[in-house]
Order: structure tokens, then C-alpha cells, then sequence
């Protein structure tokens, strides 16, 4: 589908040619060329937005591009303009002083402002479209040519904002932890004989995090495990409870993500250390951050402890329809790793085959032609031939790939596999 995009590609050319914004427009040569690829990168900008905002939803996807689009038509709003700010400051504060009106409910004649009833506050569209924008233009900029100068200095002012941000994380994470274990001694005081505990606990959890990035898992578990060896049980249940407290309390994005990523160290070191009623908030969350960490957790539960896996909370989480691809695609490989161990999994792709939305049907077959892969016995032998006859040519294709992958197997082999010691 091609989304409206002409004025925010227009206001983001005569953004950049504005004198008034030095920071931004000493990238601005004027020239045809480097037009045509600022717009480029605003309309894919767009486009990369809306999809992840309205995931599965193509109507409400256009709807929401056709309504920042109208808003970036109207004259410009103000923004950064103060010599000391960055560049990626600068743009960023554009973005956001046309997209503030969202917010204001006055603007609408009723009680509901216009981010109510899309859904999406003006604060996270801002962060989602000036974050898609800078990708598209460091990516343009990355093969040479106009956006070159202007996509290594947002990339160099990303590094040293990333740096900032990091230090300041993991302060916040280690004053959470702190703050967890002043909570359990002031309740041992009252209750009982304190136990020793670790002195400026804040510092330690600071220092044993640092230089931590995001997405470095198997780091995170060293340094979670050594936070581990001298603690008790109990003491960490305390560091789990003071992550999963800041991970869903926190308003900074970057807090919450490596609070979420150390939840997820501790449950490699230990499957029974985070409660399921942990979770189970976790999955019940507005946010799609903390959603995506409870499909995580389950999908550890299901590699290393299956029978601890909820069946039904874990499908909530596994319609792309109606999920943001990062809890989906986490959620479906915990799916997909159940299945090869417990045969009630098969609700899971039950529900997904029987959807009204292609998309999750399609899903569902790429899933059990992957599982097949694995094991053709895990596979459920009607649901593959019920995927084979689905109304959707492309659904009924790859159901049609699963029964030559399984090879004529049946129910008898599945319970063969599953009960081998069976009556």
C-alpha cells in the first residue's frame, strides 16, 4: 500500500533549508538530488511507522499516515532552534512541536484528544517517526552521495547520546535494586533478625553493569550470575522484584529494555526465580516492550522447563494480527520450541488456523512446516491437512508443503512420540 507522505517529505525539506536552524541546515546543500532523498527517507519513515504502530491493520495504518501527514501540511510549530542543541536534537524537537497538537483535546471539540482515539500518545508517535527517519537517512546516507554528511553526524551524535543514556540506565537500575533491599531489611527489622546484606548496593550493581549494551545476552548472564553468587534465594527474589518494578514503572524506554534484558539473565540462571503472576502482569501490559519479555520468558520456560509454560497465556501473546511483531515472533518460537515437548501446544495453532486474518493463518503453517522440519511427529496431522485446504492459495501451499514434510504420519505416530509409555 502506498501511504500519503508528500507533506511531511515537504515540511522535512524546507525544515532542513531553514536558516533559523543552523544545526540542521549546514547539512542543507539545496540541490535536486539530496530533495529527492530526504523525501525518500520521509515517506519510508512514514510507512515504518504507521506498520508498527498498527501492526496487521492496513485501514488504520493509512488512517494514522493520512493524519501525520495532515498535521506536518500545516505551518511549522517552532521546535529547538537554540545554537547549542545537536542536530538530532534539533530535528527531533521539530518532530515533535508539529506532532504536540495530538495531545491537546481542546483541538477536537470533544473531551478526547486525537491521541486518545488513535491509540498513540504525541510523545511515542514523535519518538517512533524521528527514530524511523534518522534509520532512513543513515542508511541512505551509509552508500555516499547527498545524505552522507548529514547521516554521520546523527550517527556520531547517536554513539555519544547512547554512551549518556547507558551510564544513566544503569545508574537507575542499580538504585532500583538498592532500593529493594533497604525495603527487606526495613521488614526483617520489624519482623525479624536482619540477614547480612551487601553494602552501597547501588554502586556494586552499577559497577557490575557497566559497559553493558543491550542485546549482549550472554554478558548479561555473567554479570547477573556474579551480582547472584553471594545472594540467597531470597535476596534474589529481591533483585528480581526491584527489576520487573522498575521494568514497569519506568518512563524511559532504555531503563525498561535492560531491566527487561537482566530479567530475562535471571531466568536463564534460574527457571523458577520469576513468579508467574510476574509474568502474567508482564503479558497483560499496554506496553509491547514488557508483552515482548513475558513472550521471552515463556519461550526460556519452553526450552528449558516446558511443563511451566501456561498454554493459554502464552497464545495471547502469538497472533500477529493483533501483536507487535517483537511479542509475536518471540512468542511463536516459544510456541514452536512447546510443541516438540507437549502436545497441548497444539491450541496455540489451533487458534492461529482457525483465524479470520490471513496473515495469521500463514503464520501458523510457516510455523508447523518449521516444527516439521525438527520433528514430523510433532506435527498434528489434521491441522497440517486443514492449513492444506485453506481457502487463501498461498496458506493452502504451505499447508499442502507440511503433508509432504510429515509423510503421511499420523495421529497414531503423534501419540507414539508424545506417550511413549503410554496405555
Amino acid at each position: 500500500m502506498v501511504l500519503l507522505a508528500d507533506g511531511f517529505s515537504a515540511w522535512l525539506v524546507a525544515t532542513m533549508a531553514d536558516a533559523g536552524r543552523k544545526k540542521l541546515s549546514q547539512f542543507f546543500s539545496g540541490t535536486d538530488e539530496q530533495g529527492r532523498a530526504l523525501r525518500s527517507a520521509a515517506a519510508a519513515a512514514i510507512q515504518l511507522t504507521v506498520y508498527e504502530l498498527c501492526p496487521g491493520d492496513e485501514e488504520a495504518a493509512e488512517h494514522l499516515a493520512r493524519v501525520i501527514n495532515e498535521l506536518f501540511e500545516a505551518p511549522t510549530r517552532g521546535g529547538a532552534r537554540d545554537a547549542d542543541v545537536t542536530a538530532s536534537q534539533a530535528l527531533e524537537a521539530a518532530i515533535g512541536a508539529q506532532l504536540a497538537v495530538l495531545d491537546d483535546a481542546s483541538m477536537t471539540g470533544v473531551d478526547q484528544s486525537a491521541a486518545d482515539s488513535l491509540g498513540v500518545s504525541a510523545g511515542e508517535l514523535t519518538a517512533r517517526l524521528y527514530e524511523r527517519l534518522c534509520q532512513q537517512i543513515v542508511l541512505l546516507g551509509s552508500r555516499g552521495g547527498p545524505l552522507e554528511p548529514l547521516a554521520n553526524e546523527l550517527n556520531h551524535e547517536s554513539t555519544h547520546r547512547g554512551l549518556a543514556q547507558a551510564t544513566e540506565v544503569i545508574r537507575q537500575v542499580g538504585a532500583a535494586v538498592e532500593a529493594g533491599f533497604a525495603q527487606q531489611a526495613a521488614a526483617r527489622t520489624t519482623h525479624g533478625p536482619s540477614a547480612p546484606t551487601m553494602a552501597n548496593m547501588a554502586l556494586h550493581v552499577e559497577q557490575l553493569l557497566a559497559g553493558l549494551n543491550l542485546g549482549e545476552h550472554e554478558e548479561a548472564e555473567r554479570r547477573m550470575n556474579q551480582l547472584f553468587l553471594p545472594l540467597s534465594h531470597n535476596d534474589q527474589r529481591v533483585v528480581v522484584e526491584a527489576l520487573t518494578h522498575e521494568a514497569t514503572t519506568t518512563a524511559d524506554h532504555e531503563t525498561q529494555l535492560l531491566a527487561c534484558s537482566l530479567l530475562e539473565a535471571a531466568d536463564r540462571l534460574d527457571t523458577m526465580l520469576i513468579a508467574l503472576e510476574e509474568v502474567e502482569a508482564l503479558t497483560a501490559s499496554a506496553n509491547f516492550s514488557l508483552r515482548s519479555c513475558a513472550a521471552v520468558l515463556m519461550w526460556q520456560w519452553a526450552q528449558s522447563l516446558p511443563g511451566r509454560v501456561p498454554v493459554s497465556l502464552l497464545a495471547r501473546l502469538t497472533l500477529p494480527s493483533k501483536e507487535d511483531w517483537y511479542v509475536h515472533a518471540a512468542a511463536r518460537a516459544g510456541a514452536k520450541t512447546l510443541l516438540l515437548r507437549r502436545s497441548a501446544a497444539r491450541a496455540i495453532f489451533d487458534r492461529m488456523a482457525a483465524s479470520r486474518d490471513r496473515e495469521d493463518r500463514d503464520y501458523a503453517a510457516v510455523d508447523l512446516l518449521q516444527v516439521a522440519e525438527v520433528e514430523p511427529r510433532a506435527v498434528p496431522a489434521d491441522l497440517a491437512r486443514k492449513l492444506a485446504a485453506d481457502r487463501d492459495e498461498g496458506v493452502a501451499a504451505r499447508g499442502a508443503e507440511i503433508v509432504r514434510a510429515i509423510g503421511g504420519l499420523g495421529e497414531r505416530e503423534g501419540l507414539d512420540y508424545y506417550m511413549q509409555f503410554g496405555m
